[in-house]
């Protein structure tokens, strides 16, 4: 697979970036977390931050230093995002929309602009931070979520009760309350949602594909694909094929303040 480095990454600033379409991959200190579309992603500076892409990327991104503090939802230390699944429709079209002014604006770079667009920035974050107080899980919820998006090593649904100290019945009812579904089928549904993901979007083996998403057995992982999906991984990359390359809608907007670099 040939990943394209993202060379603007600008590690010494906050970062936010929307994958509209197509798939990415983010590496921040020993974290490296694939990036899914229709999801908003703040990423603190970090020392040693890097994105890539796929052969195919569709997003918005800018660069900025914030004024106010951020209290987005977090995934990992240091990254936050709003999810598809915990933000409302209306809410991700305000958002997207304040992106896409964001980068007009930029394109556009006429006299007063950088104010215009850093209050857009700052709606942003403040319609997160409204969104994570509104809806904000419990704290064990919060981390059986992430325990159950963590495809390197993948837990026991026993496991995951142990460690956000509930009963394994307590937890079924919570997260069932709270998602509508099993935390099971929660995970499983992640899963095969970035497995078809890479395999439309990238040339991974297979194999790297299972072992990615957390199938280190490859029968169960063929198996469980035909019985949800009617074909096998193969076939189902054969009929949707790789898309076509095209060049990402992003720009980099920087929204550090002028008179502090002078």
């Amino acid at each position: 697979m040939s990943h394209c480095h993202w060379q603007d990454f600008r590690n010494n600033d906050w970062n936010l970036l929307e994958l509209v379409d197509g798939c990415g991959v983010a590496q921040c200190d020993e974290i490296q977390m694939v990036l899914r579309p229709r999801t908003f992603y703040l990423f603190a500076p970090t020392q040693t931050g890097r994105w890539y892409r796929t052969e195919r990327w569709e997003g918005y991104w800018c660069h900025f230093t914030p004024r106010l503090p951020i209290e987005w939802p977090a995934l990992h230390p240091g990254i936050y995002a709003l999810t598809e699944l915990d933000t409302p429709p209306l809410e991700v079209r305000r958002i997207h929309r304040n992106l896409m002014e964001i980068n007009r604006l930029a394109r556009s770079n006429r006299d007063g602009w950088y104010p215009l667009a850093g209050n857009l920035i700052e709606n942003i974050l403040l319609r997160g931070n409204l969104l994570a107080h509104h809806q904000k899980m419990p704290l064990p919820l919060q981390k059986a979520v992430n325990l159950l998006n963590d495809f390197s090593s993948p837990r026991t649904m026993d496991e995951i009760a142990e460690q956000i100290g509930m009963s394994r019945s307590s937890f079924y009812c919570a997260f069932r309350s709270k998602y509508g579904i099993s935390p099971r089928l929660f995970r499983e549904q992640r899963q095969f949602h970035a497995v078809c993901q890479l395999l439309t979007e990238t040339s991974l083996p297979l194999r790297e594909i299972a072992r990615s998403c957390g199938f280190p057995e490859m029968p169960q992982f063929f198996l469980r694909f035909k019985t949800l999906f009617g074909v096998t991984p193969g076939n189902y990359r054969e009929t949707h094929g790789l898309r076509e390359s095209v060049t990402p809608d992003c720009v980099n907007p920087h929204f550090r303040d002028p008179s502090a670099e002078q």
